[in-house]
């Protein structure tokens, strides 16, 4: 199968590509970004905005989409902690189960 990338990925989903968002002053089109224009630099805290723009340009999503990901990545990361220690938890009894059987 052949390497893809994040940009040719973006551009044949949505017809859009982070270059062409960037050049534009705007997010990638739905269903990655919102297509909304970017305004650079207008945020409380200029370290977080300097952050912000940067990302924009690398992925071509807005501070509000940019957010949106890292929830999801967050819920995601809250979801795997709670499975693992699901999978701990079934493992502790399973060996002490184990071990009243040897008993």
């Amino acid at each position: 199968m052949p390497y893809v990338t994040l940009e040719e990925f973006v551009t044949v989903v949505t017809g859009d590509s982070i270059e062409q968002a960037v050049s534009e002053g705007r997010c990638l089109m739905q269903p990655f970004g919102c297509g909304e224009p970017v305004e650079l630099g207008a945020g409380d805290d200029p370290e977080d905005q300097m952050l912000y723009d940067l990302s924009w340009q690398m992925t071509g999503l807005c501070p509000e989409c940019q957010r949106d990901v890292e929830d999801i990545e967050d819920e995601e990361q809250a979801n795997r902690s709670a499975a693992c220690q699901s999978f701990v938890s079934f493992m502790t009894l399973w060996s002490e189960l184990e071990r009243d059987d040897d008993e």
